[in-house]
């Protein structure tokens, strides 16, 4: 989500809130403020890179609006490229052992 969607969401909940020039940082805080006990004791984190899994686990799927989206693209391509080239590379390291095992 962007800067407007948060504000949106921040001018829903308090109502005369106008917060089109709200910084970042007074945005979060009026968010934070909206995790209270009175919705189940649903807690504020943050949403890091690496998700909400306790392991660091790369982020391979991600929505169509997800900000990391065009990130995670680039380094699943680097990651089959890596794949390609370690592939070749073991292909050819057998043709060249087997060729000098034979002569």
């Amino acid at each position: 989500a962007n800067k407007v969607d948060h504000l949106a969401v921040v001018e829903a909940y308090y109502g005369q809130v106008k917060a089109t020039h709200l910084q970042w940082n007074t945005l979060i805080k009026l968010i934070k403020d909206m995790f209270t006990n009175d919705y189940g004791h649903i807690e504020y984190r943050k949403l890091k890179f690496y998700g909400n899994s306790p392991a660091c686990i790369f982020k391979f799927f991600v929505t169509v609006n997800d900000p990391q989206k065009v990130f995670t693209w680039i380094v699943i391509g680097i990651n089959c490229v890596c794949f390609v080239v370690i592939a070749c590379s073991y292909v050819i390291i057998n043709a060249v052992s087997r060729r000098s095992s034979t002569d």
